[in-house]
């Protein structure tokens, strides 16, 4: 197919071959070197940068129930006896401490008389061995047994009392009693008073124990069951016979609070005294609020926020049925709301957090500091940032503004350099 070429000597010959060789050699060298410019610009203008555009974070959304700031119920309690008397009724306001009701047990009302009874023969029983007391001895003695002085102060009996019946002597005592020659302490058993002394003490102590136990019983006898807090009270008869029925509910209409949960992914949203943004959805209402209270760990049943420390119960809008997993990482939080909104209202929360997120792919770490680059003007700066976590996001506070924009994978950057950016794909943290 091809024509043999034939050469009209060797010289000539090898002249072909030579010259075919070299323009060979400058194709090769030439590829290499285009290869070798492509990898090298002249110039770093040449190289565009993506660019991240610094803004403001979106509020996050959750959803919440309003409730009273304070609401409890008070149940009849069968095992404290019988209602004795109530002292509410629906619509009355009623301060911390009031009694609301009272119980009364027949049971109680025996053991006091039991109680009573055994007071009395002990008191018939002291005065008896006192009485003995002053015979023996020849001196006065109060109800209790303590030898006492009696003497006229503006035409009126007093006394003193010189030798109380429960004083014990130590061998300080003792030893002064001796030194001051007083014969009579010293000798006191000489009389026989000491046994009497002794019986008297004891009734003392026995009827110290009585009056207390009479005491205890008393306030068992009628248990007033009194208002933990101020509010309005509303009253249902039912309660009287039925225990599971609220006997009396204390409400608080002054404050709203709104309740709900947040999973473990929203938990960084929560701190006590956050403002947050409230939305009625029934009303089309928006309310201010702050967060109060919050979890600090999750409840160990199930879904349920836990009530706030200024709430009695009314964390149960809130109670889930199920105990799944999915539940287990689930921690209730508190909303004061400004205003007032009806119990039992959903109620949208949106949340704005502080600082603005850093793209994780414009940050350079030296020497344990980190780095950003801020593009302005067509050159570059280098910005020391100290860098906190929100959740899965880095957010700085500040030396970075809302509408920096940051080099994208900015490693092979000097501060101050000029660079060009891609505005094509320029993207907006």
């Amino acid at each position: 197919m091809f024509k043999q070429i034939k050469f009209k000597n060797k010289k000539q010959k090898y002249g072909v071959i030579g010259l075919g060789a070299l323009l060979g050699l400058v194709f090769v060298l030439s590829i290499i070197s285009n290869i070798f410019a492509g990898d090298k610009p002249s110039d770093e203008g040449d190289v565009t940068y993506d660019v991240a555009t610094l803004r403001k974070q979106e509020p996050v959304s959750i959803e919440g129930i309003s409730v009273l700031e304070s609401d409890s119920s008070y149940y009849y309690d069968p095992s404290r006896g019988e209602i004795e008397s109530i002292y509410v009724k629906t619509g009355d306001k009623v301060q911390k401490g009031d009694t609301l009701f009272t119980y009364r047990q027949e049971a109680i009302d025996e053991e006091l008389e039991d109680a009573q009874r055994e007071k009395n023969r002990l008191y018939a029983k002291r005065e008896q061995l006192v009485k003995q007391l002053s015979q023996l001895t020849g001196k006065t003695y109060n109800f209790q047994g303590d030898c006492i002085d009696l003497n006229q102060v503006q035409g009126k009996q007093s006394y003193a009392i010189i030798e109380p019946i429960n004083q014990d002597f130590d061998e300080a005592d003792m030893s002064v009693v001796v030194q001051a020659s007083d014969a009579t302490a010293v000798t006191s058993d000489q009389d026989g008073s000491t046994g009497l002394k002794d019986q008297i003490k004891e009734l003392n102590y026995n009827i110290e124990d009585v009056e207390i136990k009479l005491m205890r019983l008393k306030k068992k006898q009628h248990g007033p069951v009194k208002a933990k807090f101020a509010g309005e009270v509303v009253f249902d008869q039912t309660g009287v016979f039925n225990s599971n029925v609220p006997l009396v509910r204390l409400v608080s209409g002054q404050n709203t609070l709104i309740q709900g949960n947040v999973s473990e992914y929203e938990y960084y949203l929560m701190q006590e005294d956050r403002p947050v943004d409230l939305h009625v959805k029934a009303e089309d209402r928006k309310v201010q609020g702050k967060i109060t209270h919050f979890d600090k760990f999750p409840p160990i049943s199930n879904g349920a926020p836990l009530a706030s420390p200024t709430s009695e119960g009314a964390g149960d809008l809130m109670a889930s049925a199920s105990k799944s997993q999915s539940e287990a990482g689930q921690f209730g939080f508190s909303i004061l709301a400004d205003d007032f909104i009806q119990p039992g209202f959903s109620v949208n929360i949106k949340i704005a957090m502080p600082g603005l997120v850093i793209p994780k792919d414009a940050i350079i770490k030296e020497n344990n500091q980190n780095y950003v680059f801020v593009y302005h003007e067509g050159k570059v700066k280098k910005t020391a940032i100290d860098l906190e976590r929100q959740g899965a996001q880095m957010v700085v506070q500040s030396g970075l503004k809302a509408g920096d924009q940051l080099i994208q994978f900015p490693q092979h950057l000097k501060d101050g350099q000029s660079v060009q950016i891609n505005q094509d794909q320029e993207q907006t943290n």
